[in-house]
């Protein structure tokens, strides 16, 4: 047996050293220099508060998200408002005729305009297979649209649901609106001023109200007046289920105010969503949408179901 150089450093053989042990034990490892500035720099709160603060305000200014809006229309007959929503473009299942017919009657007709409410694109929802027109396709079509009615005939816009889903993935067709058009974009429930010659209007409006009732199309316009009251005109979409009615808010000291609820129209009939849940395709005058008619010399509003009934109404106002 080979003996190994070494020492003992007690009275044990587990005491013993080799020369490698030794040399091992007391060799210096290389100093490791890590230059200034390669680590992270170390934040405070108050670094992050003011870092958060100017990253909210920011984007703020890029999305231009309102609440609470305040327009007016200088006229001296009534107008009428297109209420323009889920258009849905992209999907398979859009009537884009009508669209089209609707969106000429927008820029022709003296005395018309819209606020478009939500969901103007698909967004790749539900079954992308459906879709004509991909993603960023379906983008440029919004805005071509929205250029060829003209931003001098709308009013505002709302942002809904099938924008959100877009959003989520880190992108919205809605970023560029108030670029595109110089109109403000609501989103969530929100309040609008609208003067109508002399005649101010208070429109209460969202893509979609908390509550839905599969009996009555305006439950949750209903539901809004009772949550927040002191509108004239509460609207909103997203159902597919057209409706209009009015209902009488009685008011402190006797009386009641007349508030007129809308809900609006869809341009798609149907999709595989609605096939899978057992929907009626939806016909007829269900698609398209409603308009809104508002005096200019006395506060009267009066709602046309049709693109037909709106001209037939303001017919008389052309002279």
């Amino acid at each position: 047996m080979i003996e190994k150089e070494g020492i003992y450093t007690g009275p044990n053989e587990s005491d013993f050293k080799s020369v490698q042990d030794i040399e091992r034990e007391t060799l210096e490892k290389a100093r490791i220099q890590i230059e200034e500035g390669s680590m992270p720099t170390t934040m405070s709160f108050d670094d992050f508060h003011e870092e958060a603060l100017r990253r909210a305000e920011f984007r703020e200014k890029v999305e231009g998200e309102k609440r609470h809006v305040e327009i007016s229309i200088e006229t001296d007959k009534p107008v009428a408002i297109a209420f323009l929503s889920d258009l849905h473009l992209g999907n398979g299942g859009v009537d884009y005729e009508l669209l089209r017919q609707t969106g000429e009657i927008i820029r022709e007709h003296p005395l018309a305009y819209c606020i478009t409410a939500g969901d103007i694109t698909d967004s790749l929802f539900f079954d992308y297979g459906e879709e004509v027109l991909n993603m960023q396709e379906q983008y440029v079509y919004m805005n071509k649209f929205l250029s060829w009615i003209g931003s001098e005939n709308i009013l505002a816009g709302i942002m809904g649901n099938h924008e959100a889903w877009a959003r989520k993935n880190g992108v919205t067709n809605y970023i560029e609106f108030t670029e595109h058009t110089k109109r403000p974009l609501l989103r969530g429930v929100s309040f609008v001023d609208l003067r109508i010659g002399q005649v101010p209007y208070r429109l209460l409006m969202a893509h979609r109200f908390r509550g839905e009732s599969m009996y009555n199309p305006t439950h949750q316009q209903s539901r809004a007046n009772r949550e927040l009251q002191g509108a004239d005109i509460i609207m909103a979409a997203h159902t597919h289920k057209p409706g209009e009615s009015v209902i009488y808010q009685p008011e402190y000291g006797g009386g009641a105010r007349k508030v007129t609820l809308v809900n609006g129209k869809t341009f798609k009939r149907l999709d595989a969503y609605g096939k899978d849940q057992g929907y009626v395709p939806i016909a007829g005058e269900q698609i398209g949408c409603n308009w809104i008619i508002l005096n200019h010399d006395r506060k009267m509003v009066r709602v046309a179901s049709s693109n037909d009934e709106m001209i037939e109404s303001m017919r008389g106002y052309l002279v």
